[in-house]
């Protein structure tokens, strides 16, 4: 995993300074990750803008993760996720609050 992530953090900073235009998906589920992220693209001067894909009901996200787990194997569902995996992330995940967020509640 962390040849991966020294990879994604590469090709951030390769698409910042060429100036590029970036949609970047990661859950950034602690706010001190998020500050880290939003700081290197701010320093270079581009314009960054959270939206936060909020999800009320666990259960419904549960029920999706489950549904695609049980599919054909992609990118989107390469990992198995453990009911216990799963409360863990869920309990630990702070919120966005007073960032400059958009929030989408998501049913």
């Amino acid at each position: 995993m962390e040849e991966a992530d020294a990879t994604y953090l590469e090709v951030f900073r390769k698409l910042l300074a060429d100036g590029q235009d970036i949609a970047f998906e990661r859950s950034c589920y602690a706010k001190d990750d998020r500050d880290e992220w939003r700081k290197m693209a701010e320093e270079t001067g581009a314009r960054v803008l959270l939206v936060f894909l909020r999800v009320k009901d666990k259960e419904v996200l549960w029920e999706r993760i489950c549904k695609r787990s049980k599919a054909e194997k992609t990118a989107d569902n390469a990992l198995e996720i453990s009911r216990e995996t799963f409360d863990m992330y869920w309990k630990g995940f702070e919120d966005p609050e007073n960032e400059d967020e958009v929030v989408i509640d998501v049913i």
